[in-house]
């Protein structure tokens, strides 16, 4: 690989994250139209055509992002998820006509400066190509094996108790508390975004391992032959498949101004510390540069954060619809969805009462 071939995997990634945004925008207008029609018209997600629009660019993206990992470290891959971002703001105001306000501008600016910066003072290792010997080992790693123990932790429970609320909604059981953060259908506006995050960070690093194998094989040295190869890419496959579930969970109940920008936080965060962890990724880089890079990719998330956190009322709405064998579209929680998931507790209170 030329000293230079970091920056053909950076233009890769701005395009994976273009297309990304389009398709996770063109998935949010398919559930959106759909919630909009009456109750007997309303169809699965995966019967609308406008879904699988969307779903096709958002799976070629990950194509591109793919190749892009082949060229470029995945700490500096990851924050350049930023241009979604920003892309998101546009996307929103234009194709979901969803409010765009100048706090949504100021935070834009902020993610667009941050990404630049990861640009410049992120990893740009020369040549540095991993055998596929390499890629086996570094799983038993000390560190690789407590994040792993970590992450497994924290997923199991974030999916466990998702599926028990959701239930809980389903079948109106008394022990659901719309007050409670842990026990009510408010913990679902934070293990959607956290779980799409989570997965969707894991997913980049099996790929990372998935594209390093590819370019071997390319390269003329098969890697056909190992299971190793095979495993890399079944659990590519399902944690990917698992991340993009979890996406349309959250673009289903809540605004996309809501619910990217936190996904891609979590996202471009644990990509960062899972190749430093993984690929020892900062071994070449300087303290300075290190500060540097570190500090962007802050200033990067803070921009993202200021726009999750800067909604207007009434923007999160919780549109939770469910899809049964008796009849399609009748609501999943007794929650109204002109109420917005960060009201008051006493608004929430006076329905259920």
């Amino acid at each position: 690989m030329a000293d230079d071939d970091w920056v053909v995997g950076v233009w890769l990634a701005v395009l994976s994250s273009v297309m990304t945004n389009l398709g996770t925008t063109l998935q949010k207008l398919s559930h959106k139209h759909n919630s909009s029609l009456p109750s007997s018209q309303q169809i699965t997600y995966i019967k609308q055509w406008r879904w699988w629009t969307g779903f096709g660019i958002f799976l070629a993206s990950q194509f591109v992002n793919t190749a892009a990992l082949a060229f470029a470290p995945e700490s500096l891959v990851a924050p350049l998820a930023s241009v979604s971002i920003m892309m998101n703001a546009v996307t929103s105001y234009c194709i979901l006509h969803e409010q765009l306000t100048s706090r949504d501008l100021l935070a834009t600016c902020i993610v667009s400066s941050g990404g630049v910066l990861c640009i410049v003072f992120g990893p740009h290792p020369p040549d540095k190509n991993f055998e596929l010997i390499d890629l086996m080992s570094y799983w038993m790693d000390t560190g690789v094996v407590l994040y792993l123990i970590v992450f497994g932790t924290v997923t199991f429970f974030l999916v466990f108790k998702s599926y028990q609320i959701e239930r809980n909604i389903q079948t109106g059981s008394s022990s659901l508390h719309p007050t409670s953060l842990l026990h009510g259908p408010r913990f679902l506006s934070l293990s959607y975004p956290l779980l799409a995050g989570l997965l969707s960070s894991f997913s980049l690093l099996l790929t990372k391992c998935f594209a390093e194998t590819l370019r071997q094989t390319l390269e003329g040295h098969s890697q056909l032959d190992k299971p190793f190869t095979y495993v890399i890419t079944a659990a590519t496959v399902v944690v990917a498949l698992s991340s993009l579930f979890y996406i349309n969970q959250g673009l289903k109940a809540f605004d996309a101004k809501y619910m990217v920008p936190f996904y891609f936080t979590v996202y471009v965060v644990l990509t960062i510390v899972e190749g430093i962890i993984y690929f020892h990724e900062w071994d070449d880089i300087t303290p300075i540069q290190g500060f540097i890079f570190s500090m962007s990719v802050l200033f990067t998330c803070s921009g993202i954060l200021l726009l999750s956190t800067g909604q207007p009322a009434g923007s999160d709405k919780v549109v939770f619809k469910r899809v049964n064998t008796e009849e399609e579209g009748e609501p999943l929680v007794d929650l109204p969805t002109d109420v917005n998931v960060h009201d008051d507790d006493d608004e929430l209170d006076d329905f259920y009462n």
